[in-house]
């Protein structure tokens, strides 16, 4: 068995990321909450179907 060379790695620049700002959006949250409760119900009728 012949030892494989080692490949040197070209070392990467790292990009400097901007921040961004974050929009807040809280009527929206309220609406997903009510839709979760809603899916949950959903699949506890799937499951009990099953059985």
């Amino acid at each position: 068995m012949k030892k494989k060379k080692r490949k040197e790695r070209k070392k990467k620049k790292k990009k400097t990321k901007k921040k961004k700002k974050k929009k807040k959006k809280k009527k929206k949250k309220k609406k997903k909450r009510k839709r979760k409760i809603e899916m949950k119900n959903k699949r506890r009728v799937k499951r009990w179907r099953k059985d």
